[in-house]
């Protein structure tokens, strides 16, 4: 830990807030450089799955849940935003290699309109997914749609397209971090693992009994990764399960 707070903590408490302790744990603070211009960057940012946790199934069945929105399939966050023009890039990420699970999302005419249209889409879309009977075709089809969508971002990471010295260059970043391949195959073998567990339950349509290991991929799941980045309040329509989403009206710019 630093000697001194950082100067973004000093300014905090400047503003009467309070000053966290090392090691940081949950939001710490928010910046806005300019109070008159409600335009800019919104980006959230906590601890995440890694490859340290390849062993875990349950770990990476949260890895894939996080998966399941982000890239730029039809039902992501990134194309939802992008469509109602309330942001350029955005999206839901986690990587295996820095641990870090965030929500970004750039050139927001609004960042409090942006933020809470962001999180009621994801709201909509479990509630839509809750609502299907469990093993009707209807949900069948869902759930064969997002795993999919989740397992192909899972395996995104690629250096297949990278110049020979960028390639070099990563390796050796790998090393000196621990990354070792032993431990990208065990986590990426892990993943597929939970992937193929996922579609069979999808396909059988049988939930699997308590105690068989089975790691489920539930819309539980995905809200529990999505509210790490996003503040959490209570549904104005009620609860979604154990979810807590922002609610509709939660963010507003300052006055």
């Amino acid at each position: 830990p630093p000697a001194a707070h950082p100067l973004v903590f000093a300014n905090v408490a400047a503003r009467g807030g309070s000053v966290p302790g090392f090691p940081w744990e949950g939001p710490v603070g928010l910046a806005l450089l300019n109070d008159d211009m409600a335009q800019g960057v919104l980006m959230t940012a906590t601890r995440g799955i890694s490859l340290f946790d390849g062993g875990d199934e349950e770990a990476l069945a949260l890895y894939l849940s996080a998966k399941i929105f982000g890239g730029g399939a039809k039902h992501s966050l990134f194309m939802k935003t992008w469509q109602a023009g309330l942001a350029y890039s955005s999206g839901l990420s986690c990587g295996e290699s820095s641990a870090v699970i965030r929500y970004y999302a750039d050139h927001c005419p609004s960042i409090a309109r942006t933020a809470e249209f962001a999180a009621r889409s994801l709201r909509e879309e479990l509630q839509g997914m809750q609502g299907l009977t469990w093993g009707s075709p209807e949900w069948r089809e869902k759930w064969m749609e997002l795993l999919q969508s989740g397992v192909a971002e899972g395996f995104s990471a690629t250096r297949a397209s990278q110049a020979y010295g960028s390639r070099g260059n990563e390796i050796a970043s790998d090393l000196l971090y621990g990354h070792y391949p032993a431990l990208v195959a065990r986590f990426r073998s892990t993943l597929l693992r939970v992937f193929n567990r996922a579609l069979d339950v999808v396909r059988s349509g049988e939930i699997p009994a308590a105690g068989s290991g089975v790691a489920l991929i539930t819309a539980e799941n995905i809200g529990a990764m999505f509210e790490r980045v996003l503040p959490t309040a209570s549904s104005p329509q009620g609860p979604v399960g154990e979810l807590r989403l922002p609610a509709e009206g939660a963010f507003q710019p300052n006055p």
